[in-house]
């Protein structure tokens, strides 16, 4: 395995680049967008951080030394790569695809009558997380405005599973620009979600809206040239804003409001890499189970921590949970850290553990089909084609980037919800609507 890397490096890079370029040449950014998401998700939380430690001499995942297994990481991500490409390309291989081009979408008549569904829905839901707040004594609007001086990272009110519909707010701002409700809408409805996701402790609930507004803008509107200028912008302001994120959230989830600090030369941008380095854990997990060190779950924790996670903790004996799960524990052994570092691997690492080194081929496949079902179905009309396809796309980023598949489920069931929620509310108008829309293969959605 001498000097592997340096063949692997750039046959990944290479294959990476001609992935891209595949999705504009047949039928552009618009009629691909969850695939190019994922796929650029992959390249920068899998592969970045190896090629950028390797460049640098460093063999390190925090306290683990992975250079005899630094090749074969490399070699994981190539074949779990290439697995996507083949699982997502047999979905659309041979479709007919619409022009790449500004949608009139959703039908004009229609805006209002989501107007209300998307604003009600988001404004049920707010109230059940505030009142499930409450519940235990936290005020939000308290909280928002710096009244309540305790941590609350992670608050999760009077019960975890309402707390949690956090998540479909998400979905619900992205709806509300998604179907064009308007823009007041969609900046009140930004403005009361954001100060909710700061309280509360996790940027990525604040990263998942605005890389789901992208999504929906590109769906719409496709990529340009003349744009160009544009997308700039926005990708600064992304940067700038995740940047501010990772240098104040304790400032925002202990409400010392007057500690932020906005100025961009103070901002930590070796995070950039170094919170994408989960592909040094995995690497370290790969070695620790050769080395005897850790042993494989063979699943437990990719599908019976599901139910762990969902059933109460008064049903366990003591009316404690049995966590750390064995993947946890695993990493931790693997790189000699206790759970306090937090440390994570990605989803190869994930599927690792499962499974071995099939699973995460296996994997691969399965993600390629999902986000290429996903895409087709966005192209095939209706009105929740593409919100639904966001959510998926968004649920495969948190798996890819953590690789602790019961959250990745957890997400998926809010995230989902309220696209089955407002599909159910507006079935009757939907089946109306869909029968001056016309239906089939090459119809955005």
């Amino acid at each position: 395995m001498d000097n592997f890397e340096f063949i692997l490096i750039p046959v990944t890079t290479l294959i990476f680049l001609l992935a891209f370029g595949a999705a504009f040449w047949k039928g552009g950014a618009r009629n691909h967008v969850f695939y190019i998401f994922v796929l650029a998700v992959q390249a920068y939380y899998l592969f970045l951080c190896p090629v950028v430690y390797f460049n640098a001499g460093q063999f390190y995942a925090v306290n683990a030394y992975v250079a005899r297994y630094f090749g074969i990481g490399l070699l994981q991500i190539l074949l779990h790569l290439c697995f996507f490409l083949i699982g997502y390309w047999i979905v659309n291989k041979g479709r007919r695809l619409p022009p790449d081009g500004d949608l009139d979408f959703p039908p004009p008549d229609c805006r209002e009558m989501m107007r209300y569904r998307v604003v009600g829905l988001f404004a049920f839901l707010y109230l059940v997380i505030f009142f499930n707040t409450l519940s235990e004594g936290f005020n939000l609007i308290d909280i928002i405005v710096g009244k309540v001086e305790e941590n609350t990272m992670g608050l999760k009110g009077g019960s975890y599973f309402l707390q949690n519909f956090a998540d479909s707010l998400i979905t619900l701002v992205i709806a509300a620009y998604y179907y064009r409700i308007g823009g007041r809408y969609v900046t009140a409805m930004t403005l009361v979600a954001f100060p909710l996701f700061l309280v509360l402790g996790f940027r990525y609930r604040l990263i998942l809206t605005i890389f789901g507004l992208f999504m929906a803008y590109i769906h719409r509107k496709g990529i340009s040239k003349a744009r160009v200028l544009s997308y700039l912008t926005v990708v600064v302001v992304f940067l700038y804003f995740v940047m501010f994120l990772t240098l104040n959230r304790t400032a925002f989830f202990t409400h010392q409001y007057d500690k932020i600090n906005y100025n961009p030369a103070d901002f930590p941008y070796t995070a950039l890499v170094d919170q994408a380095r989960g592909s040094m854990v995995d690497f370290a997990l790969y070695q620790a189970v050769a080395d005897g060190v850790v042993e494989r779950d063979n699943g437990r924790t990719m599908f019976l921590y599901i139910v762990i996670k969902a059933v109460p903790a008064n049903f366990f004996p003591g009316g404690e949970k049995p966590y750390p799960p064995p993947l946890l524990l695993g990493i931790d052994r693997a790189i000699s850290a206790g759970r306090e570092v937090g440390e994570a691997a990605t989803a190869l690492g994930g599927l690792f553990f499962g499974f071995g080194y099939l699973g995460i081929y296996i994997g691969g496949l399965c993600h390629g089909l999902a986000v290429g079902f996903a895409q087709r179905r966005a192209r095939m009309g209706g009105l929740y084609g593409g919100l639904a396809g966001i959510a998926v796309s968004l649920v495969l980023f948190q798996w890819l980037t953590r690789g602790y598949f019961p959250q990745a489920v957890d997400h998926l069931v809010y995230l989902s919800f309220p696209v089955v929620a407002l599909k159910f509310m507006t079935r009757k108008i939907e089946k109306r609507l869909n029968l001056s829309l016309p239906q089939g293969e090459g119809v955005p959605g």
